[in-house]
């Protein structure tokens, strides 16, 4: 099978710095950022840098990036002599709400968020709901290792309703909220229709979840 230009990168192109990744997450980003590597200027924001393989591969992905990495640990830092002045390492906790607030005062919105940060549902769940906003109205939000929604020692369990997976599974329903009854309707339905009037689609594979944001109107009904 054809490797993607992103797998042929992890495989064939020598690395300044170290990435590490699942392999059958290369075709997820394929299939979800392809459409920005011509876009003049992609804004992208990914939390969690570690070795700093990540951004370098972002930075050879996209043909123009402007490229922020978050991370709460002061080492990374050391990891900006590697890159020119189009990417930017930054520190902060995602878990800390008055953090995000300051960081959205300071950075326009982002074409693409990858959050590949702690991975506690905590972290998870907060960067979620402080940066899903933050994201441009085509934009990506991109949540890595969901698979630690069950797991006890990140806060998850199994239909653990704390769970990252299951506020996603949640939000399906947030989609569909136009086809819901008036009988049906629920406290919370204010913030339902908001993100489905920005989200058009939420993708599900092992370990991750992909949201698509587009600009939604009630479905259209056409016969020809």
């Amino acid at each position: 099978m054809e490797m993607n230009r992103l797998e042929d990168w992890f495989h064939n192109h020598k690395h300044k710095m170290k990435c590490y990744k699942w392999i059958h997450y290369f075709d997820i980003y394929e299939k979800h950022f392809s459409r920005f590597v011509d876009k003049e200027k992609v804004r992208v924001l990914e939390i969690g840098v570690m070795g700093g393989g990540s951004l370098e591969m972002w930075d050879y992905y996209f043909d123009e990036a402007e490229i922020v990495g978050l991370d709460i640990d002061p080492a990374c830092l050391d990891l900006q002599k590697n890159f020119y002045d189009n990417v930017k390492i930054e520190l902060g906790d995602q878990a800390n709400p008055h953090f995000w607030e300051e960081f959205k005062k300071n950075n326009k919105p982002f074409d693409i968020i990858i959050d590949d940060g702690g991975h506690r549902m905590n972290q998870q769940q907060l960067t979620f709901d402080m940066m899903y906003d933050h994201v441009t109205e085509d934009g990506v939000f991109l949540v890595e290792d969901t698979h630690t929604s069950y797991f006890t020692n990140f806060g998850g369990q199994m239909k653990g309703e704390r769970t990252f997976i299951e506020k996603s599974k949640d939000l399906i329903d947030s989609l569909h909220i136009n086809h819901f009854k008036k009988d049906t309707l629920e406290v919370g339905s204010k913030e339902r229709l908001e993100f489905q009037k920005k989200t058009a689609s939420i993708s599900f594979y092992d370990s991750v979840v992909v949201f698509e944001k587009r600009p939604q109107t009630f479905p259209d009904s056409q016969r020809k």
